[in-house]
C-alpha cells in the first residue's frame, strides 16, 4: 500500500468518525424531546449503529495497514 493509500484510508476514517459521532449527536437530540419525538428513536438508532460499525471496521483496517508498514 503507498503512502497516498494510507492517507487516503486515514480520511475515511477521520470522515466515518465524524458521521458517527453527528448520527449519536441526532439520537440524543430526539432523546431529549422524548415523549414528543419518540417514534423516532428506532430510526435514529439504527443510523447511529450502522455509522458505529463501519466507522470501527475501518478503523480496525486502518490499523492493520499501519502495523503492516511498520
Amino acid at each position: 500500500m503507498t503512502g497516498t493509500d494510507l492517507e487516503s484510508m486515514t480520511r475515511q476514517v477521520k470522515r466515518l468518525k465524524r458521521e458517527a459521532a453527528e448520527a449519536a449527536m441526532a439520537l440524543h437530540d430526539v432523546a431529549e424531546e422524548c415523549p414528543a419525538r419518540w417514534r423516532e428513536i428506532p430510526e435514529k438508532a439504527q443510523a447511529a449503529y450502522d455509522r458505529h460499525v463501519a466507522y470501527f471496521e475501518s478503523r480496525q483496517q486502518l490499523d492493520v495497514l499501519e502495523a503492516a508498514g511498520s
